[in-house]
């Protein structure tokens, strides 16, 4: 969910009212600690700030363009839904999302990313795998096209389910293996850099020890 952190950094820099500012963020602030309660599992409490940024929405003056925070608010909704199995209230926001990605231009969307993630999630709910593969495979399209590996890695991680839930286990199996593999190099590579600027502040530390000494 990169575009909500964007969106932050957009209201930020916004010339506005020291209140609508503040409510502004505080919407941002409520749909990031919903995201970590959906991480944690807790979907009941993600719902509640998901409750949480729609109230602040209202509060927000009519002329002020709401149109991102509104969308950021319907992704994290639908997403929280689908979490807790609310049949009726999820189909709704998902049509929604859908009318939203037949008009506009992806290249002039900064959360087309999340809507397709949010519908595919939607779909697979829903037993739709064909639907829910067609949305994944946008966003892996996406992903790719603007070098965005670790969203790109996860969509390719939710691609093996749906894969694997509509009987294509080989290649379920196969795509999962190279997001482990991905997964195991991002490793290594962190672990490789951290252990180069251990070694290197041990090198100054010795040199500064060797100057004092002298």
């Amino acid at each position: 969910h990169d575009a909500f952190f964007h969106e932050l950094e957009t209201i930020k820099k916004l010339d506005i009212t020291n209140k609508t500012k503040i409510t502004n963020l505080y919407i941002s602030v409520f749909l990031e600690l919903g995201y970590a309660a959906l991480t944690m599992n807790e979907k009941d409490l993600a719902l509640a700030y998901s409750d949480s940024s729609l109230l602040y929405l209202e509060k927000l003056p009519e002329e002020y363009d709401k149109s991102g925070l509104q969308l950021a608010s319907d992704i994290f909704r639908l997403n929280a839904l689908v979490s807790k199995n609310e049949i009726e209230k999820r189909h709704p926001l998902a049509v929604k999302l859908l009318n939203y990605l037949n008009t506009t231009d992806e290249n002039q969307s900064g959360f087309y990313a999340d809507v397709q993630n949010a519908l595919s999630n939607y779909y697979f709910n829903t037993k739709q795998y064909d639907k829910a593969l067609g949305a994944i495979n946008k966003v892996i399209l996406h992903t790719t096209q603007t070098n965005d590996e670790t969203n790109l890695n996860e969509a390719k991680a939710r691609k093996s389910d749906i894969l694997a839930a509509r009987g294509e286990l080989k290649e379920a199996f196969e795509l999962k293996s190279a997001v482990l593999a991905y997964k195991d190099s991002i490793y290594k590579r962190n672990a490789t850099r951290q252990l180069s600027e251990m070694h290197t502040l041990y090198q100054v530390n010795e040199l500064e020890k060797q100057t004092l000494e002298k």
